[in-house]
Formats: structure tokens, sequence, C-alpha cells
């Protein structure tokens, strides 16, 4: 399994965001324009995982020139995502996208939305999902809050069995709530005060555990 870490998006991530989006949506899709709003509330948390790609480090001259060529296809891939996460050192570990979860906090309640939360095909089943779930729990925990709430598509079968085994339950329904006019399950969680005190040292950790095929949770519209 590859190492993977968990972070705070920034205003630059955006296309890395959009690029993940674009690998596991055909419909419902944050656009570019939204991202970049999204990253600059302060009321919003996205959280960007990523994945060592391993045997793979930039070398200088593809820092310096961005070198083109035959040879130089995945190297300048590579330098082009990490350039989105900041400056780029000669010999520097490059880490990929893995996936991201978005979540809506407002003031004065005590509970908060997962907007979305997506994979990427290749690091489902990898722990991603359940890092950055673990994420959200404790910085729910940090700021005092107990309960996520979530939309899922009914006939996303795998990422509510997901959820319903991460002890989410079924609440309601939003109708017209897709794109296509497809409803959306409401799922909430109620974190027990043993996991919100659990949660609150935990930090931003890497975990491994079972991913769902897919977990579109949100719609644009709402």
């Amino acid at each position: 399994m590859r190492a993977q870490r968990i972070r705070k998006a920034g205003p630059e991530d955006w296309p890395q965001l959009l690029h993940v989006e674009e690998k596991c949506f055909s419909s419902d899709r944050v656009s570019a324009e939204r991202f970049r709003y999204y990253l600059r509330r302060q009321s919003i948390l996205v959280l960007l995982a990523e994945a060592l790609d391993e045997g793979e480090t930039v070398e200088a001259e593809e820092v310096e020139t961005g070198a083109s060529g035959p040879a130089s296809g995945r190297a300048t891939e590579a330098v082009g995502r990490s350039e989105a996460a900041g400056a780029v050192a000669a010999g520097e570990a490059v880490w990929a996208a893995a996936g991201y979860a978005m979540v809506f906090f407002r003031k004065d309640s005590v509970s908060c939305r997962l907007y979305s939360l997506a994979v990427m095909p290749e690091f489902r089943g990898g722990g991603t999902v359940r890092a950055l779930m673990e994420t959200i729990y404790a910085e729910m925990a940090r700021r005092g809050l107990r309960r996520l709430v979530l939309e899922v598509r009914p006939d996303n079968a795998a990422a509510i069995r997901y959820y319903e085994k991460n002890g989410f339950t079924v609440f309601g329904r939003y109708e017209n709530f897709y794109e296509d006019g497809s409803y959306a399950l409401r799922m909430e969680k109620i974190l027990t005060l043993e996991r919100a005190e659990q949660g609150a040292g935990d930090g931003l950790l890497d975990r491994a555990g079972e991913d769902p095929v897919d977990s579109r949770t949100k719609s644009e519209n709402k």
C-alpha cells in the first residue's frame, strides 16, 4: 500500500481537486470556479488526500525548465502535480492526488455537512476514504461538533453500505436532488462522546481500511 497523507487544501490546489472530480464523476460535478470559491471560504474545509508516487522524484532540470521530449512524459506530469502544492525541489518525492473531502460548517450549529467525497479509482480500497473520514471526525471534535450529515444517491449501494457499516443511518430524503432528477437519501452519524474525545487527539492521520466503490454525496444545487 502506498504511503498516504491528508492535508488541508489551499487555493493553489484547485487543479488537483478538479482532476479528481473529473476522473470520479460524470455528472453533478464541482466546477473549477466553484472549487476556487470554496477554497476561499473559512466555513468550508477541503481535505486533499495524496499518495506517494513510489520510485519517482523530480530532477533538477525538470524543475528549472519543465523538460519536454520523449523521455520526460511522466516526470513533467509529476512536476505539474507537485507545483499545485507549492515549489518543487530537485530530488523531492512526488505526491499524487488520491481523493478529497469537502465539509461545510455553519455558525452556531452542532452539525456539519459532508458536501463532497471522492477517491480516484486506482486508490480505492487502500484506506483513503477512511483516512479522510477520520480526519473529519478529528476536526469535528476539535470544533465541539457531534453530528455529520450527508446525501447519497439511492443507487450507490457500495457507498450506502460503507456509511451504514460506519455508523450512519438514513433519516430522510431530498426530492429532485441530482442533475438527472434523482432523489438523495439523507444520512447522519452522531459521534459518541468517547469517539469525539479520541478524535480530538488524532490530528491528520493516515489510516487503512475499506473504501466504497464511489461516494458522491452532494448536489451542486443544494
